[in-house]
């Protein structure tokens, strides 16, 4: 079996084919924001021909290294003559190594520290932890009817509030960290005049703009989300609105998604999403995002109640909803990581499209 597939691969049906599925892996690689050229180390692609020559060699080393289980999925399909199925398989195979290759890459110091920080936070008996699929949140308070903090609230800029006193050899210890994250739920209760569940990824964002020197250490373990939480695996999301650069002032803090093509990409697609949104729909997104109850919207709206207001905004979150199947690659496995992550980031975009429609005819 090993010794048909080699020579099979070294035939002309087999370099065909080989150069088919190189064909289709590029394609999909683009729609989910793969870098194939990054992530195989190649930093000098000069050409589309040469990328494609590249991810074929890469391609033949994965099914020689993989041979027994390849030959068991493509042998029967080999046999009847079904290409279509072969190319698909090995595509599926080759894209979900393609990812397990990118998860390897070192964990940047803004990740390593937000797993510390998480861990440390989910364990203290005195704060309140809340894992979610969209990120872990945290709160100093006991309230049942507490909101989660407004998306308009994230990626601010952190100059004018005020400084910790935790001092910078004791802010990755249990203790400077429990009092970091003290610090920022005081701060952020008073700034924005009431209690909100605060994402730890704005806390670590917070931490990182009063001690930037955290960010000069060097990469740390090796990365890989494999046997995380879909909690954890949100959290590592590279934070995209950090102040001065939209990539921040870390840089590039891993290589695990190119988040200038990401941003671009999303953004193109959530304003084609909004243009199927009508006015109404657009106005109580933002209202809502803004971190106004269906009762204010109501009344700032002219409406009797907060029924038809929920009606509008049920189908403007629905139509966001249907627009992302849509665009999603559903029929892929291994992308669940890419689409959570990539999906904040699409509906952050929807958020900031409406604020911008209608947040600007307010003064904010």
């Amino acid at each position: 079996m090993k010794l048909g597939l080699i020579e099979w691969l070294k035939g002309p049906d087999g370099r065909v084919i080989l150069l088919e599925c190189a064909e289709d892996i590029e394609y999909h690689a683009r729609k989910k924001s793969l870098n194939l050229a990054h992530i195989f180390r190649e930093e000098f692609v000069s050409d589309a021909n040469e990328l494609r020559r590249i991810v074929a060699s890469e391609l033949t080393t994965y099914l020689l290294e993989h041979q027994d289980a390849v030959t068991r999925d493509i042998s029967e399909d080999v046999s009847k003559g079904d290409i279509s199925a072969v190319t698909a398989k090995i595509v599926t195979k080759f894209l979900s190594h393609v990812i397990d290759k990118r998860r390897t890459y070192p964990v940047s110091p803004f990740h390593a520290f937000q797993r510390h920080l998480r861990k440390v936070i989910s364990q203290a008996t005195e704060v309140r932890y809340i894992p979610t699929d969209n990120g872990s949140y945290y709160a100093y308070t006991d309230a049942v009817n507490i909101d989660y903090l407004p998306y308009t609230y994230w990626g601010l800029a952190f100059d004018g509030w005020s400084s910790p006193s935790v001092p910078l050899a004791e802010v990755e210890e249990q203790a400077g960290m429990l009092c970091l994250s003290r610090f920022y739920w005081d701060e952020a209760t008073c700034r924005y005049e009431t209690e909100y569940l605060l994402p730890l990824l704005e806390l670590t964002r917070f931490v990182f703009a009063k001690y930037p020197l955290i960010a000069q250490r060097k990469d740390v373990g090796a990365g890989g989300v494999d046997g995380m939480t879909e909690t954890e695996k949100f959290d590592l999301l590279k934070p995209v609105h950090l102040a001065g650069d939209p990539l921040g002032p870390l840089q590039r803090q891993s290589d695990r998604l190119d988040y200038d093509i990401i941003e671009y990409e999303l953004s193109k697609l959530a304003d084609q999403c909004c243009a199927g949104l009508d006015e109404r729909q657009t106005e109580i997104l933002w209202r809502a995002s803004d971190g106004q109850t269906l009762d204010e919207i109501a009344r700032r709206l002219g409406e009797k109640g907060p029924s038809n207001i929920q009606y509008h905004l049920k189908k403007a979150q629905s139509h966001i909803r249907k627009f992302w199947l849509l665009w999603g690659n559903a029929q892929l496995p291994g992308f669940a990581e890419e689409d959570e992550e990539e999906q904040f980031i699409f509906v952050e975009k929807i958020v900031q499209h409406c604020k911008e429609h209608y947040g600007g005819r307010e003064g904010i």
